[in-house]
């Protein structure tokens, strides 16, 4: 497959992930399924795509690559935080059945 057709793809992962960075940050949560189906359809097709020989490539696959992390980190962080809380809620509730509100 020619570079420009994968430079393409990797603009449209670049796009795709700021996006799921932008609502994470702005925590619109309700934008992340529509996001996370688009990102399967990318990586679909830059796996069908196969492999990028072009070495004038390398810099922005990396770019790509990095930012997708960096945002894969941010999700881990944002489910660890809402777990936090449901914990914490659930926990209230328990107390509430058994004490009652006090």
């Amino acid at each position: 497959m020619p570079s420009e057709a994968h430079a393409a793809l990797y603009d449209r992962l670049m796009a795709i992930t700021r996006q799921v960075r932008e609502a994470l940050e702005n925590e619109t949560m309700d934008d992340l399924p529509r996001l996370a189906e688009i990102h399967q359809r990318t990586m679909t097709e830059l796996r069908q795509a196969g492999d990028c020989r072009d070495p004038d490539m390398l810099e922005t696959v990396e770019k790509v690559r990095q930012t997708v992390y960096e945002v894969q980190e941010m999700m881990t962080q944002a489910r660890d935080h809402i777990a936090g809380k449901l914990r914490i809620q659930g926990n209230r509730q328990k107390l509430n059945k058994a004490y009652g509100n006090r």
